[in-house]
């Protein structure tokens, strides 16, 4: 049922999976599933407008969840519906909080990837330092690559050009 689902939330028919969850949730609540199914509740709910029911199932999710896993997937969603509110301290922190719950490092590269982008555009003398961490949890190619990018032009923001232009130079290796 879960698969169902999900298959229906993929294919953005946010209806049908609003009713199939719900429908796992009230059958199968005690399964070691329910968590990734009230987590894409919530992102259904998000996807029905009904962001306030989605916000509130992501909270919920961060004080009674087990699962760290989901629990990050969680912050990260409150992080998204933070930023697209125009809260940017409040995105940074979820994101934060994302990154510490999680034991995912690709997962952890993406979340500290979208926080550096955050800091740019809020606090872009930041940027340089968190764009560098991304280094520390990925080895893929295009992920490290825009990393280094932008921990370039962070560093090309904090004046710190000689920094700046040895790392464009790794780079163009």
């Amino acid at each position: 049922v879960l698969i169902i689902g999900k298959s229906y939330f993929l294919q953005e028919d946010y209806f049908k999976a609003e009713r199939t969850f719900n429908e796992f949730l009230s059958k199968f609540a005690s399964s070691t599933l329910a968590d990734e199914a009230i987590l894409y509740l919530g992102r259904t709910k998000v996807k029905l407008g009904k962001t306030k029911e989605g916000e509130r199932i992501f909270k919920n999710i961060l004080k009674k969840e087990s699962n760290r896993e989901i629990q990050s997937l969680a912050a990260r969603d409150l992080g998204i519906l933070a930023y697209n509110k125009g809260d940017f301290e409040e995105a940074v922190d979820y994101f934060k909080k994302s990154i510490d719950l999680s034991t995912d490092d690709a997962r952890k590269s993406e979340s500290q990837f979208i926080l550096a982008k955050i800091l740019s555009e809020y606090k872009p003398e930041l940027s340089a330092k968190e764009y560098k961490k991304v280094l520390n949890y990925t080895s893929d190619f295009d992920l490290t690559f825009y990393s280094r990018l932008n921990y370039a032009k962070g560093l090309t923001y904090n004046k710190q050009y000689r920094q700046a232009e040895e790392e464009l130079e790794e780079l163009k290796k």
